[in-house]
């Protein structure tokens, strides 16, 4: 199946994790609302498309894992703002174009 838009305003919710699960489809726009979210796992699935370019609206997020998917395009310049980020896993996937230098601003702190 798909992951549903409505996931997006569930406005309290933490960690989401959807790997290993089968999902096709892509990542609906509407998971970017989910500022309180501080995990998200959608690893080892079918979703294919760009990462959300509006990722960086995330402000919370610590981990982002999107490993071994059907995801393909640039990384979206909004993901380095995402300044808490500790564990970002985008192996196995078809990302292209440059690696911005603001991937510096993704350090531990």
């Amino acid at each position: 199946g798909n992951i549903p838009p409505e996931l997006g305003s569930l406005n309290h919710l933490w960690i989401l994790d959807l790997s290993y699960n089968l999902i096709e489809g892509t990542i609906p726009l509407p998971l970017a609302n989910l500022t309180k979210l501080i995990s998200l796992d959608l690893r080892f699935n079918k979703i294919k498309g760009p990462i959300l370019p509006n990722i960086g609206s995330m402000k919370s997020l610590q981990v982002l894992a999107l490993s071994s998917n059907a995801l393909e395009g640039p990384i979206p310049d909004s993901l380095y703002q995402l300044v808490h980020k500790s564990n970002l896993y985008l192996d196995m996937i078809s990302l292209n174009g440059p690696i911005s230098t603001s991937i510096n601003n993704l350090t531990n702190r």
